[in-house]
């Protein structure tokens, strides 16, 4: 009896795990197709020629930004849009902020931000595209413990918007 019990508890978990499993790769592989597709056209239509890092992104329209390094060895960024229709966008890493500018605006700069909403501490901060304009996306824990995005232009640190969750 015992014995039976013990099986059949192992034998849940296993298949536990192998589900677990393959969620897990049915969910993210849509994810890495659109990046493998979002590589080629970039070194299609750019001067893309290393790829450093790579970043879903998505606002009102889905974007895949890729990081990088053009054939003259220069770092660049290409926002490529999932919207085939829509165009390839490449900027010198030189043009925009970095995100160590990104860092020292968000934390002493933005006059115009009321002070509850200023970050506690910085989650992640990732390249995308906001209203067809490069822009930072600041993911942060604010003063009041709320979860909170922020949106920065990628030129000048201009804010667009904030959330609070």
């Amino acid at each position: 009896m015992k014995k039976g019990l013990l099986i059949s508890i192992f034998s849940l978990l296993i298949l536990i795990i192998i589900g677990s499993v393959i969620i897990y790769f049915s969910s993210t592989s849509p994810i890495k197709r659109g990046e493998e597709t979002a590589v080629e056209r970039a070194k299609a239509e750019t001067d893309l020629t290393e790829v450093n890092s790579i970043e879903w992104f998505h606002y009102l329209d889905k974007y895949y930004v890729i990081t990088g390094k053009n054939d003259n060895g220069e770092k660049i960024h290409v926002w490529v849009p999932e919207d085939d229709k829509k165009e390839v966008l490449v900027k010198n890493a030189k043009e925009g902020l970095s995100e160590e500018e990104v860092i020292h605006i968000i934390q002493n700069g933005l006059d115009d931000f009321s002070s509850e909403k200023r970050p506690k501490k910085i989650i992640s901060i990732k390249l995308g595209m906001v209203e067809d304009a490069p822009a930072y996306e600041i993911t942060y824990k604010d003063r009041k413990n709320r979860h909170s995005i922020l949106y920065l232009d990628f030129y000048n640190g201009d804010w667009y918007r904030v959330y609070n969750l």
